[in-house]
């Protein structure tokens, strides 16, 4: 795979993380409690750090 073709890869394969990341984060906020919410947050505050 060619360079160019590699990084386009990996910014289709970020935006789709990406995407995951807020659909899970919009189902948090519309089903947990504020205690549940706070907990899953912070449980994905070291992943979401990590994949930037």
């Amino acid at each position: 795979m060619s360079q160019d073709g590699a990084s386009q890869f990996q910014e289709v394969i970020r935006q789709e993380l990406e995407l995951s990341v807020k659909k899970e984060l919009e189902k948090i906020l519309t089903t947990a409690s504020s205690h549940e919410f706070e907990t899953a947050v912070f449980a994905m505050f070291p992943r979401l750090l990590s994949n930037s």
